[in-house]
């Protein structure tokens, strides 16, 4: 009987010494899992405007003193005039990036710059028992609760210990597969589509310092918490390849200066408003005035840096005009190396060198690349595109523009062929802007009212 059970021990010891053998084989020979690459980026040009994510009291209609609510978030003062951020639950302001180059386009991943103002002070965006957070989402947030693996980023109290600006940049990762598109296609597309980033603020606070049992109560309860939390979204961003200024960017950064510029010269927290039917006057808030005076400072002290980015000509646009028989309207954009193709009728077909292709976009090869989009037998429209490859731009070399041979038309219908033109000098227009009973009017090239004004 002893001798059975020793020869059933080591029966058993031996099937383990073979069963951990197996183990280590297959964790020699097993594939390891796929790293994500990550490219740096160089931003181009900064976005004119934060992001201004508030926390959010109430998710329906509650009715609450401000005394229960300064009890419930410690920070939160009710002084409009000399703290509007911290008056309106909004701790954090963020600056993202309008467009960038990626350094690799190859990667699956790019880190973008963001930039994270607080609107606190340094002992509150540190406090750990009272944490304020933001997490940056990899795509849209599903439900309340944040899961962790839905998180590209999370700043804390600890990222602000030893940080003695008010500014903190951090490295955002935007990755190809949550985007939907390679990096190479929305470079040379130009990014036709944007897409949100969403992020979320959460203040949090113990439970047993705050009264649940009136209002407003704790949105969220978890570990002995009462949190709170809002939210928003911006739209990145333009991809490029080269460091290079191209018109279109440069246009838009400029005119968004001066409409800022234009609302801080009307002085709103000075001059009071007009008001309709009586002499009452009123004053914008001066944390709205503080905002718009940052952002130009910003944008002021950032644009010596934008115009001294090369210039790069905008790649030509290559239009079809309808035609009449077909009926059918045909538009074609050369990105240089990507086609974009509109069409009002989604059963045309394209090929490009005779290999039947996709509406919408085609990416075509350096050399010569016929383009043939037909109505059934018909062709609608014919063109040949050149591509040469275009070398990296740097700062004292001129840029080069991919050149476009002539057009080859096979179909009945003129092509039309659009070139820049010199745009006439600006016009200034005066707009008249209404919010409730109060009047102001606004006089540039491109009038916009003020935040929570209606154009009349």
């Amino acid at each position: 009987m002893l001798d059975l059970l020793k020869q059933i021990g080591e029966d058993s010891l031996v099937k383990i010494r073979f069963g951990l053998l197996c183990l280590a084989i297959i964790s020699i020979f097993a594939p390891a899992a796929h790293a994500e690459s990550h490219s740096q980026s160089k931003v181009i040009t900064w976005d004119t405007n934060f992001a201004g994510p508030s926390l959010q009291i109430c998710q329906g209609s509650c009715g609450y003193a401000i005394s229960d609510l300064n009890a419930k978030i410690k920070w939160r003062t009710n002084d409009y005039q000399a703290d509007w951020f911290t008056s309106n639950l909004q701790p954090f302001s963020i600056r993202f990036p309008s467009a960038i180059q990626i350094l690799d386009q190859t990667a699956d991943c790019v880190d973008v710059p963001v930039i994270i103002h607080r609107e606190v002070s340094s002992k509150i965006v540190s406090d750990e028992n009272n944490p304020i957070n933001i997490y940056f989402f990899k795509n849209s947030p599903v439900g309340k609760e944040i899961n962790p693996e839905d998180v590209a980023v999370k700043i804390g109290p600890g990222d602000w210990a030893n940080v003695q600006s008010s500014d903190l940049q951090i490295q955002l990762p935007i990755c190809s597969k949550d985007v939907g598109y390679p990096f190479p296609v929305l470079i040379k597309a130009g990014l036709p589509r944007t897409f949100p980033k969403f992020f979320r603020i959460t203040y949090s606070t113990p439970l047993s310092e705050v009264d649940n049992e009136i209002d407003p109560r704790c949105p969220s309860v978890a570990n002995n918490l009462c949190t709170f939390s809002g939210g928003g979204a911006v739209r990145l961003s333009k991809f490029m390849n080269g460091f290079s200024m191209t018109d279109d960017i440069l246009t838009k950064f400029l005119d968004e200066m001066k409409v800022i510029q234009d609302r801080i010269d009307t002085k709103p927290c000075e001059i009071p408003y007009e008001v309709q039917g009586g002499p009452q006057t009123t004053l914008d808030f001066p944390g709205q005035c503080d905002l718009a005076q940052r952002n130009i400072e910003f944008l002021k002290k950032d644009l010596d840096r934008v115009l001294a980015i090369p210039k790069q000509a905008n790649l030509p646009v290559v239009t079809t005009p309808t035609p009449p028989a077909a009926k059918v309207n045909i538009e074609v954009r050369d990105m240089g190396g990507v086609l974009l193709i509109f069409s009002s009728k989604p059963t045309v077909t394209i090929s490009v060198n005779g290999e039947k292709g996709v509406i919408g976009y085609n990416n075509m090869k350096l050399g010569v690349n016929t383009v043939l989009i037909k109505d059934g037998d018909e062709v609608l429209y014919s063109q040949n595109f050149l591509i040469d490859p275009v070398p990296e731009l740097s700062p004292s070399a001129s840029p080069t523009v991919a050149t476009t041979a002539s057009p080859v038309v096979v179909s009945k219908t003129p092509q039309v062929i659009t070139s820049p033109q010199t745009k006439p000098s600006a016009v200034k227009i005066t707009i008249t802007c209404t919010k409730g009973k109060v009047i102001k009017k606004v006089t540039s090239t491109k009038p916009v009212c003020p935040i929570g004004y209606k154009k009349k």
